[in-house]
């Protein structure tokens, strides 16, 4: 038990665990299933390795540990986390057609917002935090959520975006909506989509057009 708890202290395979220690990774499997007991030789190793006494090793590996010695082998320290701070829009993006007017609201205005990277994130010079307002991206997303979103370049980039769902001004509407198929390079308009059956869907003219981030991921969500 003690060698398989070093070794997965610190993430080593039993051949990465090996190589550190002097021994092929048949016998750290022997060592682990309790099969032989290292020798006083690898004790040295071990105990070099990991900053622990030999007595101390000896003891924990024939059961003899003494109470309150349980904490010899540390747990592993928790990984560090990265936080980036984005901008949070303070309106909410509609998810539905009705009440998505935003004709009042300052655009250049935002609030900030802390979120666990991931690794696909957008940087946060062209990532916004979105919260929804709204049932008619449900199941998928529902009012309350936030959004991670990134910004898609006016007018060449909105012609080119690819289907997924997108946060969108136009004309004085925000409203978060599915783009199935994007027409707007062939036809000069495109879809919005609900993904609730019952949410509809509205066709926008690129004229109308005032802005679009694509949803990367939901950064929050409430719980029901």
């Amino acid at each position: 038990m003690l060698i398989r708890q070093l070794r997965t202290q610190e993430r080593l395979t039993q051949e990465a665990f090996g190589r550190r220690i002097g021994v092929g990774k048949a016998t750290v499997s022997a060592y682990e299933a309790g099969k032989i007991n290292p020798s006083d030789a690898t004790l040295e190793k071990l105990a070099r390795e990991f900053g622990l006494s030999i007595d101390t090793l000896r003891d924990e590996l024939s059961g003899q540990a003494q109470p309150g010695t349980e904490f010899l082998v540390s747990p592993p320290p928790p990984r560090p986390v990265a936080v980036r701070a984005y901008r949070r829009l303070p309106l909410a993006a509609r998810a539905t057609f009705a009440e998505s007017f935003a004709n009042d609201h300052d655009f250049t205005f935002y609030e900030t917002a802390d979120v666990v990277a991931a690794p696909n994130d957008p940087p946060p010079p062209t990532g916004l935090v979105v919260p929804i307002n709204g049932d008619s991206m449900e199941p998928q997303l529902r009012a309350g959520m936030e959004v991670l979103v990134e910004e898609v370049p006016a007018v060449d980039g909105w012609r080119l975006a690819r289907p997924g769902v997108y946060v969108v001004v136009y004309r004085n509407h925000l409203v978060i909506k599915r783009i199935k198929e994007n027409t707007l390079a062939q036809t000069g308009d495109v879809w919005l989509h609900s993904d609730n059956p019952d949410g509809g869907r509205e066709l926008v003219q690129m004229d109308d057009l005032r802005g679009m981030w694509r949803v990367v991921r939901i950064v929050s969500a409430p719980v029901h």
